[in-house]
C-alpha cells in the first residue's frame, strides 16, 4: 500500500505546471517517446490488477493513444497524452512522476483537501488542556467532553512503535464511555501496522479482507486469496461504542483500517466515502528516468465487494464545505457526538465476518507446538488442511513472520527451518520464501543451502515493487558475504 509521496497535481493541472521541456528530436535512447510510451502501456498490460473489475479495454486504449505519439514529440506533450491515457483507470494509486510533479489518476486529483481541517478540532472542540500527540504527530488524542475521548490516526506507519503507543494512548481512556476515531486525510500505510491498530479495538477473530495479487499475463491471473483476520491484540480493547471518522482522502491502509473496523458490532462510522484505492502498488521506472505506480492487487472486503475507484461507504453520509471550515464548524464531528449523547446506536451485526473465518497455520501450529514437535506440528495441521482447507488459510507473509519469530525471538533455529521449508512447499514460485530459508539456513552455518537458496531467491526475484528490489539487492549483499563472486 506503499504511495508516491511528492506533490499530488490534477490532470487539468498539469499542463501550466510541468517543466517546460524543449522540443527536440530523439533519435532512439532512453527518451524516445515512442519507445516510453509502448513500456508504460506494456507495463500495465503485464501488472495492473483491475481491468477485469473496472471493464477496461486497454488494447482499445493503446488504440486511440499510440498514434498521439512520434519520435519528435516533446516531453510535455508525452507526458499529457499518458496523463490522459492513465485517467480512464480512475485509480488514485496509479501515479506517474517526473522530477518536477507528480500525476494522480483517480477523482481525488480533481479535489480539493477543504473539507477537514485537524486544527480546528484541536483548536475548538477538544477540552482546553487535554490534547496530546504521541509518535511524531501519527497520533492526536483529547477529549471532545466528560465522557467521549477522541483519536486522530494521520497516518498508518512506524510498525515497531504504534501498537506500544496505542496501548499507552487507549490507557488514558479508560473510563470514556465512547471513542470518536478519525482518519479523515490519512493517506494509508503498511498492512502490518493497520493489522496492529485493529487489534486495538477487536472483539474477536473476524474476517475482514481478501487479497489477490496479479501474478500471470492474462487480466484475471491472480495468486491465491490471502484472508486478512483482525484479533484482539494488546493488552485491552476499546469495545465501548465509537464512531469512525472518514472522507474522500481516507485512502488506501485508511481503507484497510476502515474495513476492518465496520465489521465490529460497536463501530458506526460517519462521514464521506473513502478514496477508493486499496489494491498492492508496485513502482516501476520508464526509460526516460520517469516514475509509476502500478495497482497489481485486487482487494474486496469479507462479502466479495471490491471498492475500488468508489471507496467505502460511511453508515451516515456528512460532510463539511469549506465555508463550515471557515465559519468553525466540523459538520461530521458533530453529527458523531449528536449521535453518541443519544445513548442508543444499535450494534452492528455482522455474521458473514465470523462465518468466514479460517484458522491460519500459525495459529494452528503456534498451538499444537506446546504439546508436539515442530515436524509433527506441521504435519498434523497439514492433515487438517488436507482434510477440509476451506477452512484455513495458507498466508505466506503471516508462515514467513511466524518463521523469524522463531528464528530470532526464540532463537529456535529448526523450528524456523521447517517453518521456512514448508513456505517453500507451498509457495515454490515466491522468491521471499527462498530468500528467508537462505538466510537460516546462514544463521545455522549451512553456507552450501544459503548461497543456494540466495541464488534461487534472485532468480525469482521480478524487482517491481520497491520492496522487491531492496530484496534483490541484499540478497546479493549476502550472496557476497559469503564468498560469491559476481
Amino acid at each position: 500500500m506503499s504511495r508516491v509521496t511528492t506533490a499530488i497535481v490534477p490532470a487539468a493541472l498539469l499542463a501550466a505546471i510541468i517543466t517546460n521541456f524543449a522540443a527536440c528530436d530523439f533519435a532512439g535512447g532512453p527518451n524516445e517517446p515512442v519507445a516510453n510510451f509502448e513500456y508504460l502501456w506494456q507495463r500495465f498490460d503485464s501488472n495492473y490488477g483491475l481491468f477485469d473489475y473496472k471493464n477496461v479495454d486497454w488494447d482499445a486504449l493503446h488504440d486511440v493513444y499510440r498514434p498521439r505519439v512520434h519520435s519528435r514529440l516533446s516531453d510535455d506533450s508525452l507526458l499529457l497524452v499518458m496523463v490522459d491515457l492513465l485517467g480512464h483507470l480512475n485509480d488514485g494509486h496509479v501515479t506517474l512522476s517526473t522530477d518536477g510533479s507528480t500525476f494522480q489518476s483517480g477523482i481525488n486529483s480533481r479535489r480539493r483537501r477543504n473539507d477537514f481541517s485537524l486544527s480546528l478540532v484541536r483548536d475548538e472542540y477538544l477540552r482546553s488542556g487535554t490534547t496530546r500527540t504521541a509518535l511524531k504527530e501519527m497520533f492526536l488524542y483529547g477529549w471532545l467532553n466528560d465522557s467521549v475521548g477522541y483519536l486522530y490516526i494521520e497516518r498508518m506507519r512506524h510498525v515497531h512503535r504504534s501498537p506500544d503507543t496505542l496501548d499507552a494512548i487507549l490507557a488514558q481512556f479508560t473510563s470514556a464511555s465512547a471513542l470518536v476515531v478519525d482518519v479523515r486525510n490519512n493517506n494509508g500505510g503498511t498492512a502490518n501496522v493497520v493489522q496492529e491498530l485493529i487489534g486495538r479495538f477487536a472483539d474477536r477473530r473476524r474476517l475482514f479482507l481478501i487479497d489477490r495479487v496479479r501474478n500471470g499475463p492474462g487480466p484475471v491471473d491472480f495468486s491465491e486469496p490471502q484472508y486478512w483476520h483482525l484479533r484482539p491484540k494488546g493488552p485491552r480493547q476499546f469495545t465501548r461504542p465509537i464512531i469512525l471518522l472518514t472522507n474522500r482522502f481516507s485512502a488506501s491502509g485508511a481503507e484497510w483500517f476502515t474495513a476492518a473496523l465496520r465489521t465490529l458490532p460497536q463501530v458506526r462510522i460517519v462521514g464521506d466515502v473513502t478514496a477508493g484505492a486499496m489494491g498492492e502498488v508496485i513502482e516501476d521506472t520508464l526509460p526516460n528516468g520517469w516514475r509509476v505506480g502500478i495497482t497489481r492487487g485486487y482487494v474486496t472486503d469479507h462479502r466479495g465487494r471490491c471498492w475500488e475507484g468508489v471507496g467505502i461507504p460511511p453508515d451516515f453520509y456528512q460532510t463539511s464545505t469549506k465555508s463550515d471550515i471557515d465559519d468553525g464548524r466540523d459538520r461530521p464531528l458533530d453529527l458523531a457526538l449528536d449521535l453518541l449523547a443519544t445513548g442508543n446506536l444499535k450494534p452492528r451485526v455482522d455474521s458473514a465476518s465470523i462465518k468466514g473465518v479460517r484458522q491460519s497455520f500459525v495459529d494452528v501450529v503456534a498451538a499444537l507446538r506446546a504439546t508436539l514437535p515442530m515436524e509433527q506440528a506441521i504435519a498434523a495441521f497439514e492433515r487438517q488442511h488436507d482434510s477440509l482447507p476451506e477452512l484455513f488459510v495458507v498466508n505466506e507473509l503471516a508462515i514467513n513472520s511466524f518463521g523469524y519469530q522463531l528464528l530470532y525471538d526464540e532463537e529456535d533455529v529448526d523450528g524456523a527451518l521447517l517453518v521456512f521449508g514448508y513456505n517453500k512447499g507451498r509457495f515454490p514460485e515466491s522468491w521471499n520464501v527462498y530468500d528467508s530459508y537462505a538466510e537460516a539456513c546462514s544463521v545455522r552455518g549451512d553456507t552450501n543451502a544459503a548461497i543456494e537458496n540466495y541464488r534461487r531467491a534472485l532468480d525469482l526475484n521480478p524487482r517491481q515493487a520497491a520492496w522487491e528490489k531492496e530484496g534483490y539487492r541484499n540478497g546479493r549483499r549476502q550472496l557476497e558475504k559469503l564468498g560469491v563472486v559476481f
